[in-house]
C-alpha cells in the first residue's frame, strides 16, 4: 500500500513536470508545487520579518479596519502591559501623521489590503490583537503571500518567453522541453533567492512588493496574449491593477508611464480604455485619500517638495549601482546578465509580444533616473538596494534570453551557478543574520559616507561583530540605539 502511494506520488510529479511543456495552458498546479510552495518555505525560514517604522502601520491599520472600520491609529498608541506598540520613543514616529486629532499612518495604505485577510484570520482565532508578535506573525504571513504571487507570475512569464519564438528562429531551431523549463526556473529562483525579492519583499510589507507585484501582473497578462489583443476584461483588470500601484507607491509611474506608452504604439483605442480603466480603478483610493489627508495622492504627495530632490546625481548612480552598502549589482550581481540583452544580438532570440523588452528597459531607466535624484537615495534603514527591488523582475526578464544562450554551454552554466551563488550569498546575511542593524550601528541617515566602507559593509556585519566579541574588542562599528537616532535626526526619518 505504502509502495503504491509513493508511485501515485511519483506519476502525479511527473504530470505536472510535462504540463510545463504545454504552450496553449497555465500550467497553474505545476507553478503551484515546483515554485510557491518551495518559495514559501524558504521565505517562512528565518521566523521574523525585516521591516522597519516604514512598514509598521500597515498591520494595526488593517486590525483597525476590522475592529472599528476606521484607519484611524489612536487606540494602538502607547504601551498597555508592559508591552511597546506603535511608538516606541514616546513620541509620535514619522510613520505616523495626524490630521486634527486622528493619527493615521504616514505611509501609502494599498498594501493594507494583503494584511486584512490575516488580521481577520487573528481575530478569528482569538488571537491577542495589541501583542506586536501577532503583528509580526500577520506582517510575515502576508509579506509571503506577496512575495509567492510576485515568484509565480515571474515564473509563468518567463516559461512563455523560453517556449516561444519569433520567426525565423520558430522554424529553424528545435528546443528542447528540458531546456525550456531549465531556462525558466533557472530565472525564477535567481530572482527568487537571489535578489532584494527574497530579503525585502518577503520578509515585510514594503510598498515595493505591491509596484512588482502589480507589474508582473499587467506582463503576464501581455504575455499569454502575446501580439493577439487583449480582451476587455484584461483591459478592466490591467485597469484595476495600475490604480492599485498608484496608491501603494507613487513612483509606480515611472513603471505606468511607459507601460501606457507600450500599449499606445500598438492600440491607441485600447491605451484609452486602459487610462480610463485605471482613473476608476485609481478613484476609491483618491476618495479615501482626500477623506483622510486631503489630498487625493495621499499622505505621499509631501514628498513631491523641492526640499526631497537634489541635482547632484552622478554620486548617487554609482552607489546605487556598484557601492558596498547599496549597489544593485552587488547585491544582485547576476542582473549583469541582463547587459547581453543589449550588447549582443540575443534580443532576437526572446519570443513574447512585440516590444516587451523596450518597456523593460525604459522603466528600468526611468526608476533608476528617479532614484537617483531622491536626496536619502540609500533609503534610510534598509537592507541592500531596497529603493531599486522593483528594477529585479525587470533584469530577470531581460536576463532569460541571456541565461538560455550560456545554458548550452558548460563555461555558461558555471558562470550562471558562480552569479546565482554569489547572488544567495549576499541576502543571506540580511535574512538570517539580522545585519540590518548596521544601518543602526553606523547612524546610516547621518553618516552615509559608511555606504562606500568595503572594509566594513553590511553583509559582513554579523560576522564583524561575532569577530569582535571572540577577541574581545571593541566592534569594529559603534552601537548606537535607534531611539537615540531617531531624536537626533528627525529631518532625515522620512524614508
Amino acid at each position: 500500500m505504502r509502495l503504491n502511494l509513493v508511485r501515485g506520488k511519483a506519476v502525479c510529479l511527473r504530470c505536472l513536470w510535462g504540463s510545463l511543456d504545454d504552450c496553449e495552458r497555465i500550467p497553474w498546479a505545476a507553478t503551484l508545487v515546483f515554485v510557491v510552495a518551495p518559495v514559501c518555505v524558504l521565505a517562512l525560514s528565518n521566523g521574523r520579518t525585516q521591516g522597519s517604522l516604514d512598514t509598521r502601520p500597515v498591520v494595526p491599520t488593517a486590525l483597525s479596519l476590522i475592529l472599528r472600520g476606521s484607519l484611524e491609529l489612536s487606540p494602538f498608541l502607547g504601551a498597555e502591559g508592559g508591552r511597546t506598540r506603535l511608538d516606541p520613543g514616546g513620541k509620535l514616529p514619522y510613520c505616523l501623521t495626524t490630521r486634527g486629532k486622528r493619527v493615521y499612518s504616514a505611509y501609502p495604505l494599498g498594501m493594507v489590503v494583503w494584511a486584512l485577510p490575516f488580521a481577520a484570520a487573528a481575530r478569528c482565532t482569538g488571537s491577542d490583537l495589541d501583542d506586536p508578535n501577532v503583528w509580526n506573525r500577520i506582517e510575515k504571513r502576508s509579506a509571503v503571500l506577496v512575495e509567492s504571487l510576485c515568484t509565480a507570475l515571474f515564473f509563468l512569464v518567463t516559461l512563455r518567453i523560453a517556449q516561444r519564438r519569433r520567426r525565423p528562429y520558430l522554424e529553424t531551431e528545435n528546443r528542447s522541453p528540458a531546456s525550456v523549463k531549465l531556462t525558466a526556473f533557472t530565472a525564477t529562483w535567481l530572482c527568487a533567492l537571489a535578489s532584494g525579492m527574497f530579503s525585502t519583499t518577503a520578509q515585510a510589507l514594503w510598498q515595493h512588493g505591491g509596484v512588482i507585484l502589480g507589474t508582473l501582473f499587467l506582463l503576464w497578462i501581455e504575455f499569454e496574449q502575446n501580439d493577439d489583443p487583449v480582451s476587455h476584461r484584461g483591459v478592466v483588470l490591467q485597469g484595476l491593477t495600475c490604480g492599485w500601484m498608484l496608491a501603494c507607491r507613487l513612483s509606480a509611474v515611472t513603471f505606468l508611464f511607459p507601460f501606457f506608452v507600450w500599449i499606445a504604439l500598438s492600440s491607441r483605442t485600447r491605451a484609452f480604455r486602459l487610462v480610463t480603466a485605471t482613473s476608476a480603478g485609481y478613484l476609491p483610493w483618491a476618495w479615501i485619500y482626500w477623506k483622510t489627508y486631503g489630498s487625493p495622492l495621499g499622505p505621499s504627495s509631501g514628498f513631491l517638495q523641492r526640499s526631497w530632490w537634489s541635482t547632484d546625481i552622478w554620486s548617487p548612480l554609482a552607489g546605487l549601482l556598484i557601492s558596498p552598502g547599496r549597489g544593485f549589482f552587488v547585491y544582485q550581481p547576476w542582473a549583469l546578465l541582463a547587459i547581453g540583452i543589449v550588447l549582443t544580438r540575443v534580443r532576437v532570440r526572446a519570443g513574447g509580444p512585440r516590444g516587451w523588452i523596450a518597456f523593460c528597459l525604459a522603466a528600468a531607466s526611468i526608476h533608476l533616473g528617479l532614484i537617483m535624484c531622491w536626496r536619502i537615495w540609500w533609503g534610510g534603514y534598509a537592507w541592500g538596494s531596497r529603493l531599486l527591488v522593483e528594477l529585479i523582475p525587470l533584469c530577470g526578464l531581460l536576463c532569460v534570453p541571456t541565461i538560455e544562450l550560456l545554458g548550452s554551454r558548460r563555461t555558461g552554466r558555471v558562470l550562471i551557478a558562480a552569479l546565482g551563488i554569489a547572488g544567495v550569498a549576499m541576502q543571506i546575511p540580511g535574512v538570517y543574520f539580522d545585519a540590518a542593524r548596521w544601518n543602526i550601528a553606523v547612524n546610516v541617515d547621518v553618516q552615509s559616507a559608511s555606504l562606500w566602507s568595503w572594509r566594513n559593509p553590511p553583509f559582513l556585519y554579523p560576522f564583524n561583530s561575532t569577530l569582535a566579541r571572540k577577541q574581545g574588542t571593541t566592534p569594529p562599528i559603534k552601537q548606537t540605539s535607534r531611539r537615540a537616532h531617531f531624536e537626533k535626526s528627525p529631518d532625515v526619518l522620512i524614508r
